[in-house]
């Protein structure tokens, strides 16, 4: 785990935050603060850019008693994908936090397989931009994602 790169993460994500607010005003003039998906948004898009996860499987030994199965390898090839992937579940799931009578209740979004695999896929193998990544975080935030048909006019 690279400290530098969990460090830079925090700063990037508190000077977007510190942009958001500075340039997206209410009508009243005063500025208007991240919402939860976003910021899951954010800290997802810079996991993925400066790979704060590495794993080194060369330890300096000889003896294949104690090499790392190639399978192994692989899964660890994609750990800062499944890393944003929860974060940015955690944020999104977080939004969904209610509280009935005093007491916290809490409402999973669901996130089916076929989602999520093609949501790692896509984190490995495509460039999302800042902008696209906050798109996406609303779309899996708002009901309409659920939705099997588009509405059309």
């Amino acid at each position: 785990m690279s400290d530098w790169a969990l460090k830079e993460i925090l700063l990037r994500v508190h000077k977007r935050e510190a942009y958001y607010h500075y340039f997206h005003r209410s009508e009243d003039g005063t500025g208007v603060d991240i919402n939860q998906r976003k910021l899951g948004g954010l800290f997802a898009y810079w996991i993925l850019k400066l790979r704060p996860i590495s794993v080194d499987f060369d330890d300096g030994e000889e003896s294949r008693d104690y090499a790392v199965p190639e399978v192994e390898q692989r899964k660890a090839n994609y750990l800062n994908e499944y890393f944003a992937a929860y974060t940015l579940y955690t944020y999104i799931n977080r939004w969904y936090l209610l509280e009935e009578d005093g007491q916290p209740l809490v409402i999973k979004k669901p996130i089916y397989s076929n989602f999520h695999d093609a949501l790692i896929y896509a984190f490995r193998f495509r460039n999302i931009s800042i902008d696209a990544m906050m798109i996406l975080v609303e779309a899996i935030g708002r009901d309409t994602f659920d939705r099997d048909k588009v509405p059309t006019a």
